[in-house]
């Protein structure tokens, strides 16, 4: 929650709070605390939350109840503040992250005090600390002992930013115009490397509502200082935290922030396990790399029992080894080891025979293993693709799904009423993604492993256009074409080749080479990893991923 849209919260407070009673207080989480109040506007619940990633105070309409137990805060709040009013909210200083809640309650022996309820947003450390009408603090969130912010302790709010400009104060002007030459960045970056409680994107906001009113970078920099000024002045700053309620606004960032911090704690979940599944399979496969080197060396034991049976030398007892002349220069000569059993060449060369037959076995079975862990490593990297590139959050389950059945991803704990459901089939993986292109076509890409068999092998026509990144991990894309249709259009083909350039391992490349064909001209060969293909009659064209991250899916 910026300072901004803290500044438009706290004014909409003051409006639909004052006088309100504090009617209740729960504590839903371990971070939150909601209040449950009435007053002239109504009822209302005030959430104050202290998480670390969506540290916010707003309105809600969420119901919160605390544990059968409440925990300690919770209980100091209900003894100190339940049952007051509150008589005002304000910022400890403009565009300073942390709103004061000033409270009439009654002390312990039932006497009119006041109380504050601070709320500090600033990170790393975000706090509720509860102020009796002197300062001191008589129970906080978060005991923090380096900032004194423990009961008994006089409260300190934190120092702000040194040299940073208010931009209320009568020479806020005049202080920008002296540090704008040492400021490094465009405008945006040097109103938030100077002005109070300004960060990157709320400068850039700041900017923006600006920007038609001013000419050079020092112009516009002092007009939108100035329009901060007079908006934070007036309490105007839809134009910088969006029209409609601050609180909702507030809330439905939350919602979306939640979202994407579980989307990324399940991507992160799902590349975890497959990329140490890929570690250990790089390691297996130097080894049988190793292995099958050391077995290949098998034809010297041939070469070594073909020049004894066709020199048959006199093999002195307990010689370990016979200096032999070489077959096609018998004036060199080839030192051959002997095997201690044996009491003739004949007998040497039978034994030499027999380790290059154990050789060749060994290859033969050494070689099978090292193509398996190989095919299970390509088979790896296009799911990492797969995870890397997945959009949202159901994605990212079927994938998991898909991969706890595999083996690859240990499976959450079931709850109980899981446990009682039955027992579904195994995942066909991720459904694929479905984009449309600027002439009407439509494209499907595949979402993970299987994903892909299930697209390419049985969702797709012999004569829709197959596309995949050139020798790299990636996704099955599939054009649909029409029944009987020739060559596919250039620039839905050129679509197509873009997604399949976005959905793999290239997508940080400004160009991917991409292949595609006729479905009809791609085969699965027998006992095939999931998601590997063979194909012919190919034509190469180049994807380029931004264009394919331009394209938005359909809606399901």
């Amino acid at each position: 929650m910026d300072a901004l849209l803290l500044a438009a919260v706290g004014r909409e407070l003051g409006e639909r709070t004052q006088g309100a009673r504090i009617e209740r207080i729960t504590q839903p989480a371990e971070t939150d605390i909601v209040l449950q109040l009435r007053g002239p506007a109504g009822k209302a619940r005030l959430l104050c939350s202290a998480d670390t990633r969506f540290a916010r105070i707003h309105l809600t309409e969420a119901r919160g109840e605390s544990p059968a137990t409440p925990p300690p805060f919770c209980q100091a709040l209900r003894r100190h503040i339940e049952g007051g009013r509150i008589e005002g909210v304000a910022q400890v200083a403009p565009l300073e992250r942390i709103l004061v809640l000033r409270i009439a309650a009654r002390d312990e022996l039932g006497s009119p005090t006041e109380r504050r309820l601070v709320v500090e947003l600033i990170p790393p450390q975000p706090n509720l600390l509860l102020l009796d009408s002197s300062g001191r603090i008589l129970d906080c969130l978060r005991r923090i002992p380096r900032r004194d912010a423990q009961p008994g302790r006089t409260y300190q709010p934190p120092a702000p930013q040194p040299g940073r400009i208010d931009p209320a104060a009568p020479d806020a002007a005049d202080r920008l115009r002296q540090a704008w030459a040492r400021l490094p960045g465009g405008v945006a970056e040097r109103l938030a490397a100077s002005v109070a409680g300004l960060g990157p994107r709320t400068a850039a906001r700041v900017v923006a509502v600006a920007q038609p009113n001013a000419g050079g970078d020092l112009d516009l920099g002092l007009a939108a200082l100035a329009e901060l000024a007079g908006r934070l002045d007036r309490g105007d700053l839809a134009a910088y935290v969006g029209e409609g309620s601050p609180s909702a606004i507030c809330e439905a960032a939350q919602a979306a922030g939640a979202a994407e911090a579980r989307r990324e704690q399940a991507r992160h979940r799902v590349l975890q396990a497959l990329r140490a599944h890929r570690g250990r399979l790089a390691r297996k496969e130097e080894r049988q790399m190793f292995e099958l080197a050391d077995a290949e060396q098998g034809d010297r034991y041939r070469g070594w029992g073909e020049l004894l049976l066709t020199r048959m030398p006199a093999i002195p007892p307990g010689a370990a080894a016979v200096a032999v002349a070489a077959v096609e220069d018998p004036d060199r000569l080839v030192e051959v080891p002997v095997p201690p059993e044996a009491r003739s060449a004949a007998a040497a060369a039978q034994a030499h025979f027999r380790r290059y037959a154990k050789a060749k076995r060994a290859r033969a079975q050494v070689q099978a293993q090292l193509d398996a862990t190989r095919a299970e490593a390509a088979q790896l990297d296009d799911l990492i693709v797969a995870a890397e590139t997945a959009d949202d959050r159901g994605r990212l389950e079927d994938l998991a799904a898909e991969l706890e059945a595999s083996g690859y991803l240990r499976p959450r704990p079931r709850t109980p009423s899981q446990k009682r459901r039955p027992a579904t089939a195994k995942p066909a993986g991720p459904r694929p993604l479905t984009f449309a292109t600027d002439d009407g076509l439509t494209v499907l890409v595949g979402g993970s492993a299987l994903g892909n068999d299930e697209l390419t092998m049985r969702l797709a026509q012999p004569g829709d256009i197959w596309l995949h990144a050139k020798r790299m991990p990636g996704a099955h894309v599939i054009l649909r074409m029409p029944p009987g249709a020739g060559e596919p259009p250039e620039g839905a083909l050129r679509q197509a080749a873009d997604l399949a350039a976005r959905y793999s391992a290239g997508r940080g490349d400004l160009r991917v080479p991409v292949d595609y064909t006729r479905r009809r001209h791609v085969w699965k060969p027998r006992g095939a990893r999931p998601g590997f293909v063979l194909y012919e009659g190919e034509r190469t064209l180049l994807g380029e991923p931004d264009r394919g991250r331009a394209m938005a899916p359909a809606e399901a």
